[in-house]
């Protein structure tokens, strides 16, 4: 944890909120393709931040047409979420 007065990594900051997200009662009381739509609006800004606004939309998609279990084990931590946004421009590229 940084020091008091230290900005939080955008790493940190990220995993946390992802955590937030999967706890809240938002999130525990949808369906699962609510829930898959509540995690792609939270990883969208994430994945257009890397790829720009083009890319993100089509990225977001590939992500969450993953079975729910397998969406949050590939995402829950932001260097995963990375490899999966690097997985998604390639496949883009082909």
């Amino acid at each position: 944890m940084p020091p008091v007065g230290m900005p939080t990594p955008p790493e940190q900051q990220y995993e946390r909120a992802f955590q937030t997200l999967l706890t809240s009662s938002n999130y525990t009381s949808q369906d699962e393709e609510e829930k898959k739509a509540q995690i792609g609006d939270f990883i969208y800004t994430h994945i257009s931040k890397k790829v720009g606004e083009d890319d993100a939309g089509k990225i977001t998609g590939m992500i969450v047409d993953l079975d729910l279990e397998e969406i949050i084990s590939s995402i829950q931590r932001y260097k995963d979420l990375l490899v999966k946004i690097e997985e998604g421009k390639k496949l883009l590229e082909e």
